[in-house]
C-alpha cells in the first residue's frame, strides 16, 4: 500500500456519472467509506451531470469513458471552468462494464 506523500491530494467531494446502476451505487458506497470523499450526487447520463455542472462546479467528476453517446467524457470541456487541470482515460476495471457494450 502507498505512503500518503505518494497519493497527493484526494478529491473532498464527487459526482458519478455511469449508465451502469449497479456499478453507480457500487461507488456510491465504497468511495465515501474507502476514500472518505462526499458523493454529492450521481447521473445515469451525461446532459444532467453537465446541467449539475453549471451550479456546482467545485466537485470532481468520475465518468465512465466508455459509454454510450453523448457522454460525460466526450464533453467534459463544456463543463470546464478552466482548463489548468489535466486528464488521463482511467484504466478498465474488471466488471465495469455490462454484456454486450
Amino acid at each position: 500500500m502507498a505512503d500518503d506523500d505518494s497519493i497527493g491530494t484526494l478529491p473532498s467531494r464527487v459526482i458519478i456519472v455511469d449508465d451502469n446502476r449497479e456499478f453507480r451505487e457500487v461507488l456510491a458506497v465504497l468511495l465515501p467509506r474507502i476514500l472518505q470523499v462526499e458523493v454529492v450526487q450521481t447521473f445515469e447520463c451525461a446532459a444532467p451531470a453537465l446541467e449539475f455542472l453549471q451550479a456546482d462546479s467545485e466537485v470532481t467528476v468520475l465518468v465512465d469513458n466508455k459509454m454510450p453517446a453523448p457522454s460525460a467524457y466526450s464533453t467534459r470541456p463544456t463543463s470546464r471552468k478552466t482548463s489548468n487541470a489535466t486528464s488521463s482515460p482511467s484504466p478498465d476495471l474488471p466488471g465495469g462494464s455490462e454484456p454486450g457494450r
